[in-house]
């Protein structure tokens, strides 16, 4: 009784610094509610009080320890407004990873991404809040503080102590990796920074450990090596939507190359209905050629073969051949995958420019050698800036047969212009490599398919996420295999929507080369590893709405 009557007390003496206080704390309490793409669930309304009380705790504090928490609060809250103004959403562990070693070119090319005028706005607006959380402060009774510390700490305890004790498979996870029980914790404004940074620098660490030599219980057995089967190569592209080819979707001839084939050639497959297993390369690239899954975080693979050790096992040598900075921005279990081949070529050897054309070119001499191999080309791709690649503008001939096919009276936005243009210019790295498959050794088998896909103007990775244009990608193949390669897809599509998730490939590709690889029960649902860190399920209103 005496706690409440010290509240009313405190309510009905209120100043007018007091007031100003209480609106500074509710405006960044309810600012995740409102701006963070906030789920409605009650262990996030859970946390949205324990920001809540965070804050308060903070507001009641004064001297050195108020200055610390201030610098500490604000820090996190201010990343987590510039995120949700870039992004969507406040700072998650893709995200992370990205910042922590990317260089200043692609800082360039993802800021030509922003719109400055809306960015400019919401810096200077969080300026003006932070200087009134600074002048802002609370000062209740002491009988009524103490509750409201206690009840702090107990919150923050509170939902994991719950869930270790009647959650077997948290508890056993967290048994295992101690940071598991971070997982579960949803990002707010007071502390998103630090609890992204635990879990990316985390997983950092666990990413330094080998992948192993074991394979997991659905694979009875690996490909052996036969006159049958010819060399492989596998070109992964770069932020490169379906919907933008023009052998799916797209009316501007973007990809006239492979339109052709599609017509023209027997060996040729288009497959349909293809998700990346994540938004991001990061994710995206090691789950497509590990057993990690998308329902899956990538340690979890870490115990097993990749593909390319798997290959280099059945016989084949292993070649990465990679445009991409192999330790930057993806660092490091792309790194991994990329050094478990046999071989990694990573610049041109006499010092000249090195571009996706002349990777390409490096591939097919690959290709020529009598020793089969199992190729992974990675090309530089539909980054943005979409007018750039690989350091230099793309190729004026791709930009012109965007623009020739744009009627007078038309317009078409300069960023979709060059990306159209972008995805001309793969086409024609692509045809190069299928043309002498084609030509000299159709029992040679070129697959082609992106890590994820791109919202043209915006990027990936974006919150919410966009499951058409960052998860929808192109898949195609050709050579003698194609066929069944596309039988071996059908098998691993999920039950509810029919998409096959590119995280199964290894199961596919092992399949198809004479291999026994079960179809692991998980592949039954359509899942993606979120830019957030989590696995998740797509639920049908959100297939059904996706954009």
């Amino acid at each position: 009784m005496i706690f409440f009557r010290l509240l009313n007390d405190q309510f009905t003496s209120i100043s007018k610094k007091t007031i100003q206080s209480i609106i500074v704390l509710l405006l960044f309490s309810l600012m995740p509610i409102f701006y963070g793409n906030f789920d409605n669930s009650m262990v996030n309304y859970y946390y949205a009080l324990l920001n809540f009380l965070v804050i308060l705790c903070a507001l009641t504090f004064s001297g050195k320890l108020r200055i610390t928490l201030n610098t500490i609060i604000l820090t996190s809250v201010f990343i987590a407004v510039i995120s949700i103004e870039v992004s969507g959403g406040m700072l998650s562990n893709g995200a992370f990873h990205s910042i922590l070693a990317t260089n200043t070119n692609e800082v360039r090319e993802y800021f030509s991404l922003i719109d400055v005028g809306s960015f400019s706005v919401t810096i200077i607006i969080s300026l003006l809040c932070i200087i009134l959380f600074t002048k802002s402060v609370i000062s209740p009774h002491k009988l009524i503080l103490w509750p409201i510390y206690i009840l702090t700490i107990t919150l923050v305890f509170g939902y994991p102590a719950f869930r270790y004790l009647v959650d077997e498979n948290y508890a056993r996870d967290a048994k295992r990796d101690a940071f598991s029980i971070l997982y579960v914790i949803p990002s707010m404004p007071s502390y998103n920074l630090y609890l992204t940074a635990a879990l990316a620098l985390h997983e950092r660490h666990l990413s330094q450990e080998s992948y192993g030599n074991s394979l997991p219980p659905h694979i009875d057995k690996l490909p052996v090596l036969s006159d049958e089967n010819g060399d492989i190569i596998l070109i992964l592209g770069e932020s490169s939507r379906q919907g933008s080819y023009s052998i799916y979707e797209e009316i501007i001839n973007s990809t006239p190359n492979l339109k052709t084939r599609l017509k023209e050639s027997e060996h040729f497959y288009r497959i349909n209905n293809v998700y990346a297993p994540a938004p991001n390369t990061r994710e995206s690239v090691a789950r497509s050629l590990t057993f990690a899954t998308s329902s899956t975080f990538l340690h979890d693979g870490l115990p097993f073969k990749t593909l390319l050790s798997s290959m280099s096992e059945a016989g084949y040598e292993t070649i990465w051949i990679t445009t991409q900075d192999l330790y930057t921005r993806w660092d490091t279990f792309s790194a991994k995958v990329a050094n478990s081949a046999d071989r990694v070529i990573l610049k041109s050897n006499n010092g000249t420019a090195w571009t996706d054309n002349i990777a390409a070119k490096i591939a097919v001499k690959e290709l020529k050698k009598p020793q089969k191999s199992f190729i992974v080309l990675h090309l530089w791709g539909e980054h943005s800036d979409y007018r750039i690649r690989n350091g230099i503008p793309i190729p004026q001939k791709s930009v012109e047969a965007i623009e020739q096919q744009i009627a007078k009276d038309q317009s078409i936005d300069s960023d979709k212009l060059h990306y159209l243009a972008s995805i001309h210019h793969t086409d024609s790295i692509l045809e190069s490599i299928f043309s002498y498959i084609e030509n000299a050794n159709p029992n040679d088998l070129a697959i082609y398919f992106p890590d994820h896909g791109e919202v043209i103007g915006k990027g990936h990775g974006l919150i919410p996420i966009h499951l058409e244009s960052e998860l929808s990608i192109p898949f195609v193949s050709q050579g003698n295999k194609s066929r069944i390669l596309s039988k071996e897809i059908s098998k691993f599509r999920d039950k509810k929507f029919g998409i096959f998730n590119t995280s199964y490939f290894p199961e596919v590709l092992i399949n198809t080369l004479g291999g026994i690889a079960g179809v692991p029960k998980e592949s039954h649902n359509l899942t993606y590893f979120s830019i957030q860190g989590s696995p998740i399920i797509v639920e049908y209103n959100d297939y059904i709405n996706r954009t």
